[in-house]
Parts: structure tokens; sequence; C-alpha cells
């Protein structure tokens, strides 16, 4: 079970309307058969920051280096 306190709607409620409006004006449309036209790099670039900042709200919830420390302190062992 996620701890309520730490949803993206309580942590970071502009980022919350960010990405809701992205399902609600970009990928839902295209997901129930809508298409984009002329869509030019430059206004993609919100979408990668958007992505951006969700990882690193993803990153706020435990400690980035952990998996590092995790795979350097054991060696790996292929399963048979």
């Amino acid at each position: 079970m996620v701890d309520p306190k730490f949803s993206l709607r309580s942590r970071n409620k502009k980022l919350w309307k960010t990405v809701l409006r992205f399902y609600t004006e970009v990928r839902n449309p295209i997901s129930h058969g809508y298409q984009l036209h002329d869509v030019a790099a430059e206004s993609l670039q919100s979408s990668f920051k958007m992505f951006d900042q969700i990882y690193g709200w993803i990153d706020s919830w435990s400690d980035p280096n952990r998996i590092q420390r995790i795979l350097g302190s054991t060696t790996f062992h292929a399963l048979k």
C-alpha cells in the first residue's frame, strides 16, 4: 500500500495539474484513435520536461543511489 501523502497530487500540485492535462489533452486522444498533426520537435520539449519531473518525484520516494549501492555490494550469479 502506498501512503497517500506521497501521491503526486499531494507532493507537487503544479506537476499533478500538468500530468492531468497531458493525459486529458494528449495521451487520451491518441489512445482513443485521434491523431496529432504537424507536431514540431519544439512542441514536445514540455512533455519531456514533464516526464523528467515525474521521474524526479519518483526518485524522491527513496535514496536514488540505493540501487547502485545494492549492485555494488552483490555478486551477479546467472540463474540455472
